[in-house]
This record gives C-alpha cells, sequence and structure tokens, in this order.
C-alpha cells in the first residue's frame, strides 16, 4: 500500500513542481479509492489506488514536497492517514504500533 502510494506520489509531484503552486489534490471516496492528481501548464496527471476508508468522501491538498518527504522517510509498508475535514491537519503513523508520527497541513482549496 505504502509503496503504491509513494509511486502516485513520486508521479504527481514531478507535474506539481511544474505547476504555480506544487500541490497534490486527493480524493478519498467511501468505495475505497484514492485520487490523486496535479495540474501545471505542460498537462495534467491523475492517479488512481485502492485503500482502506472509514467514513465519508473527502477532497483534500497538499503541498507535494510535505507528502514526499513524509512518504520516503517511512519505512512500514501500511500506513494510516487520519482527517478530521479538508482543512484540518492530517495524521500519518503506522497501522499498527507508534514508530512515528507526522501531521501534515492542507492547502485550503477553493472552487475545485
Amino acid at each position: 500500500m505504502r509503496s503504491q502510494f509513494a509511486d502516485a506520489i513520486d508521479r504527481c509531484s514531478l507535474m506539481a513542481r511544474e505547476g504555480k503552486n506544487n500541490l497534490i489534490y486527493l480524493k478519498l471516496s467511501p468505495e475505497g479509492k484514492m485520487e490523486l492528481t496535479a495540474n501545471a501548464d505542460r498537462g495534467d496527471v491523475h492517479e488512481e489506488i485502492d485503500i482502506g476508508i472509514e467514513g465519508n468522501e473527502l477532497s483534500i491538498a497538499f503541498n507535494s514536497r510535505y507528502l514526499t518527504d513524509i512518504i520516503h522517510n517511512v519505512d512500514t509498508e501500511r500506513i494510516c492517514m487520519c482527517f478530521n475535514s479538508n482543512v484540518s491537519p492530517c495524521m500519518i503513523k503506522p497501522v499498527e504500533g507508534t514508530e512515528f508520527t507526522f501531521l501534515v497541513l492542507p492547502v485550503r482549496i477553493f472552487n475545485r
């Protein structure tokens, strides 16, 4: 799971760096899908991965560098991302254990 997420983050961050805002957009659906997108003048990237989810649909955006730094410093295969809302910090931790806990602040998105 983490490796698929890391690969998708890497591909999206390549396009996000070319854009003005360096953002990766995540859309989590109750059907167990996470869509990752990034936009730039040269084009768009769209990735979709299967996830386990509890809760409602959520659309949130992060600076691509923050997600890249975290995902490449985690060595567990499964991670848990805990969201309260699309403007609250996201907590990233292992599914089991307490080896690490990261807080990532989202970027407020309008008209998306």
